[in-house]
């Protein structure tokens, strides 16, 4: 069998996805407009006190560009 060339399928949910946390864009959304300088951390704590969801900040760190998030080094 020639495998040369083939490039492997994609996997997972293609990228600028809110995934999991697609019930909560919005307010997420929300939240960051209000506070454009709210970091991840507290984003995640609003989310968790609001709703009792726990998430990773990494989850929250994909959220589609298209959603006008940026992202600051401290």
């Amino acid at each position: 069998m020639n495998t040369a060339g083939k490039l492997p399928d994609p996997q997972g949910r293609l990228a600028g996805q809110f995934g999991e946390l697609a019930p909560f864009q919005d307010f997420l959304l929300e939240i960051a407009q209000v506070d454009p300088d709210i970091t991840l951390k507290e984003l995640a704590a609003t989310l968790t006190e609001t709703s009792g969801v726990e998430v990773q900040l990494y989850s929250l760190h994909g959220a589609p560009p298209s959603a006008g998030l940026s992202y600051k080094r401290d």
